[in-house]
C-alpha cells in the first residue's frame, strides 16, 4: 500500500484496508493510512481517527509526537505550547533514538534551537552518537555557533557523505576555503566521483568571486536541483544556490541566460509564500 501511495491511490487504500482486516491493531498500517488519507483535504476526518487509534495503541510513536508538535509551533503564545510538549515528548520517548530523531527535527525545521540540543543529548544517551552528533550540528547552526558546530562534525570523522556536507558548509562559513576544497575532494571520492558533489563548492566559489573556476565547476557538477533539502549549494531555492549561479552567468558572459532564469525565479517566489526568503536574494542580483 505505501509503495502504491503516491500514484494509486485508490489501490492503495484498499491494501491498506486489507491490512487492517488482517490485523486491526498493525500502528504501522494505521499510521501509513492516516498519511494516505491527511492528503486529501475530505478525508481530514478519517486520518484523525486513524491517527488517534495509533496514539491509543503506540503512545510511544514517534510519528505521533512528531505530529502533534508540527500542529503546535505556529500557536499565538511565542512558543510556550510547543515548548512544553516537546518536554514531554522527550520523556516519553527517552530511550528510543530513532523516535526522538523525528521530533528534533521537527524542532530544528521550525528553529527551536535549544529544544533540538536537548533531543541531540537525549539520542546519544539512546546509543546512536552517530546520529547525536548530526543533530548537535545542526543545532548549532541554527543559532550561529560555528565553533560548536564544527567540533560536533568533525567527531564525526571523514567517512559518511552526509557528515561532510555539514562540515563543508561550515568551513565555508567560517571562511575556511581551502578546507572547503579538501573535504570536496573527500565527498567526491566517498561517492564514487560523483559529480554533485561539487555543487556546494560552486556556491562557495562564487562567494569568492571566482567566477571562472565557478563555471568550470558548474559545468561538470551538471544541473542543481531546484528544491531539495541540503546545505548551502545544493539546491536553487532552499539550498540558495539560485544567487550564485546567476552572479556566476553574468560575469562570465551569459547575461541574458541570468536575466530569464532571474525572471523565471522571481514569478515562482512570488506565487509562494514559503519562499519569501528568496526575494530579497533574487532582487538584490
Amino acid at each position: 500500500a505505501t509503495v502504491m501511495r503516491e500514484k494509486q491511490v485508490a489501490g492503495a487504500e484498499g491494501e491498506y484496508q486489507r491490512a487492517l482486516e488482517l490485523n486491526p491493531n498493525n500502528v504501522v498500517a494505521l499510521w501509513d493510512y492516516a498519511v494516505l488519507l491527511g492528503h486529501m483535504p475530505d478525508r481530514e476526518a478519517d486520518a484523525r481517527k486513524l491517527r488517534d487509534r495509533t496514539a491509543l495503541l503506540d503512545p510511544r510513536s514517534g510519528n505521533i509526537w512528531a505530529s502533534r508538535l508540527v500542529e503546535t509551533p505556529f500557536e499565538p503564545d511565542r512558543g510556550k505550547a510547543f515548548r512544553a510538549l516537546f518536554g514531554r515528548g522527550l520523556e516519553a520517548l527517552e530511550g528510543d533514538a530513532d523516535a526522538l530523531n523525528q521530533i528534533a527535527r521537527v524542532a530544528r525545521i521550525y528553529g527551536y534551537a535549544p529544544e533540538a540540543l536537548r533531543a541531540s543529548y537525549a539520542i546519544e544517551r539512546a546509543g546512536n552518537r552517530v546520529t547525536g552528533l548530526k543533530s548537535q550540528t545542526i543545532s548549532w547552526l541554527l543559532v550561529d555557533d560555528l565553533d560548536r558546530a564544527r567540533n560536533a562534525a568533525d567527531a564525526l570523522g571523514e567517512e559518511r557523505d552526509d557528515v561532510l556536507a555539514h562540515r563543508i558548509e561550515i568551513a565555508g562559513l567560517q571562511g575556511d576555503y581551502a578546507e572547503v576544497e579538501r573535504l570536496t575532494a573527500r565527498l567526491k571520492a566517498l561517492q564514487g566521483d560523483d559529480p554533485s558533489a561539487l555543487r556546494p563548492l560552486v556556491f562557495w566559489l562564487a562567494a569568492q568571486g571566482r567566477y571562472a573556476e565557478a563555471a568550470t565547476q558548474l559545468a561538470v557538477a551538471g544541473p542543481i536541483p531546484e528544491d531539495t533539502v541540503g546545505p548551502l549549494g545544493s539546491s536553487l531555492l532552499s539550498g540558495l544556490a539560485l544567487p550564485a549561479v546567476l552572479r556566476i552567468y553574468r560575469a562570465t558572459g551569459r547575461s541574458a541566460e541570468a536575466d530569464a532564469m532571474a525572471e523565471k525565479y522571481l514569478q515562482i517566489v512570488r506565487a509562494d509564500e514559503d519562499l519569501g526568503f528568496v526575494r530579497p536574494v533574487l532582487a538584490a542580483n
